[in-house]
Formats: structure tokens, C-alpha cells, sequence
């Protein structure tokens, strides 16, 4: 409404569902984040098996001393890529010449990478942008009877294929938000509607506006006002009431029960308040007034 600030109902609507929009975006992308992580991981320790097998086959050693290893390895390392989920299998020399790779171009140029680790003998995994773009990947020495490292075997999966694979489960995730949205929405536009009808759409400023104007009418009148339930009982009085029905200030009266009569000196006449008959009919309002 122009010139209106938003009521209770609406305000109270648009906080939960901001809250439960911002909870299901965190929530989101938090799964997105775990689930990469863990395709990541899973890459990490497939292709780690697959780079320490070949290293460890007896026909690799072999090869890597004859004097053109690419002639067998690299039909060897295009059926293990066919046979396992790996984007590309990489044997080289110790001084990073590639003696295989998926694209032939790249044999005999040298491998990009880190390779450092294997030289040691120490097989580990790296997030690297090589030829075939950013990928998980798994580098392992290759090492004679001696310990010697006579070559390295790189396997790895592309980051590519990583976020391929986790579209089903974003697409799951997505729509387990929208339902988690649209029912919170439900529930709140509900919740919404029953306050907008119990305050009348007014905003709490409003509101505070005709609780301080109404207490101020309320205690100012001269009469004693009560207001009666169904049940009989005082749901609200004013001063003047309580005052002539000497009831304690902020306390409950029950209005099914006889009300307190007032006394007045002997010899003074009729008092200028009195209360003599019990409340046994119970009415929406009672009007008690000065005489």
C-alpha cells in the first residue's frame, strides 16, 4: 500500500523466505563443493592405481629400455586409457620426454608437470593445466631391480569430465531446493495470512500507534469499564474499574465469582461509587459508572 509500511504479516513472510532462500543457496553450495571434492578424490586415488600398475608391469620396464619405447607403449597406454576411466596415461623418461600421450603431436615433446617427487621415488597426485587442460593427476616412478628410476608413468582425469559427472548430482540437488523453497514458501505465506487477518495488516509502528491511543482512552475515561468474555471472565478494565471494585492494579478478576462490594462511613451518606450486585450475567461489556 502507498505511504504504508509493510505489515507484521508481510514482513515476517519475507524474512523466512529469505532465510530459507540464503539457508538453501549455502546449503547448495556447499554440496557442490563437497561432491566436486569428492569426485576429486576418487580421480586422485583411480588414477594412483592405474599409474602404479603399469609402473610395477614387467613389459613397461622392459620397453623403457629398448630404443624406441613409444612403439609399443603408446598402443599399450591407449588400451589400459580404453579399459579405465583415466583421460590420459603419460610414460616418459626421467627427463620429461614423453614417450606416449592420446595425442601422437605431443610424443617426444616434454611432459608438463611436477615431477620432482617421482624422481625421489615418491609417488603423489597434483591438480595441474596441462596440454589437455586443468586435471587430476597421479605421477609414479618407474624403477628397476636396482631402485633406479628409469622412467615416470603420469595417469590422470581431466577437471572437465570431473564437473561432467557431477551434473546428475547438481540437478538432484537443485531440485531438492526448489521443493525445500516452494514448502517453506507455502508455509509462510500461511502463516502470513493468518496474521495479516489477526492485526488487521496493520505494521507494528501502527500497531504501537493505537495500543498507546487506545491505553490513553482506556485510562482516561471516568467510568469504570470492563470488558466480559463469553466465559465470564474479565478479559480488560480500566483504572476507574478496578479502583471501584477494589481489585488489586494488573490483576484478574473473574467475573463469574461476586465482585467485591465498596463500604462507605457510617453517617456519610450515600457513596459516590458503590457496588452491590455480584456479576451474574456475564455480557460482552459492563459499564460501571460514577453516580
Amino acid at each position: 500500500m502507498t505511504g504504508r509500511r509493510w505489515s507484521i504479516a508481510r514482513r515476517l513472510f519475507a524474512l523466512q523466505l529469505l532465510f530459507v532462500v540464503v539457508g538453501v543457496a549455502v546449503g547448495g553450495a556447499w554440496s557442490w563443493a563437497s561432491a566436486r571434492a569428492d569426485l576429486e578424490a576418487d580421480a586422485g586415488a583411480e588414477s594412483t592405481a592405474v599409474a602404479v600398475a603399469i609402473a610395477r608391469n614387467p613389459f613397461v620396464l622392459e620397453q623403457v629400455r629398448t630404443a624406441d619405447p613409444s612403439a609399443e607403449l603408446e598402443p599399450y597406454a591407449l588400451d589400459v586409457m580404453r579399459h579405465t576411466h583415466t583421460d590420459f596415461i603419460t610414460i616418459m623418461a626421467p627427463d620429461r620426454t614423453r614417450w606416449t600421450h592420446p595425442d601422437p603431436a605431443e610424443i617426444g615433446r616434454p611432459f608438463r608437470g611436477t615431477i620432482a617427487p617421482a624422481l625421489r621415488g615418491t609417488t603423489f597426485t597434483e591438480t595441474f593445466a596441462g596440454t589437455l587442460g586443468p586435471s587430476v593427476r597421479a605421477v609414479t616412478p618407474i624403477s628397476d631391480r636396482d631402485g633406479e628410476v628409469v622412467g615416470l608413468v603420469a595417469a590422470g582425469v581431466t577437471v572437465a569430465n570431473i564437473s561432467s559427472a557431477l551434473v546428475p548430482r547438481l540437478v538432484s540437488v537443485v531440485v531438492l531446493a526448489l521443493a525445500v523453497v516452494a514448502v517453506a514458501a507455502l508455509f509462510s505465506w500461511l502463516l502470513s495470512r493468518y496474521l495479516g487477518r489477526v492485526t488487521g495488516g496493520r505494521g507494528p509502528e501502527e500497531l504501537a500507534r493505537v495500543f498507546a491511543s487506545y491505553e490513553g482512552v482506556l485510562h482516561s475515561v471516568h467510568e469504570g469499564l470492563l470488558v466480559v468474555d463469553r466465559s465470564g471472565s474479565v478479559v480488560l478494565r480500566n483504572d476507574r474499574a478496578a479502583e471501584l471494585l477494589h481489585l488489586p492494579a494488573g490483576a484478574e478478576h473473574d467475573a463469574r465469582s461476586p465482585s467485591p462490594r465498596s463500604t462507605c462511613p457510617t453517617g456519610s451518606g450515600p457513596c459516590s461509587s458503590r457496588v452491590t450486585a455480584p456479576w451474574t450475567r456475564p455480557t460482552r461489556r459492563g459499564i460501571v459508572s460514577s453516580s
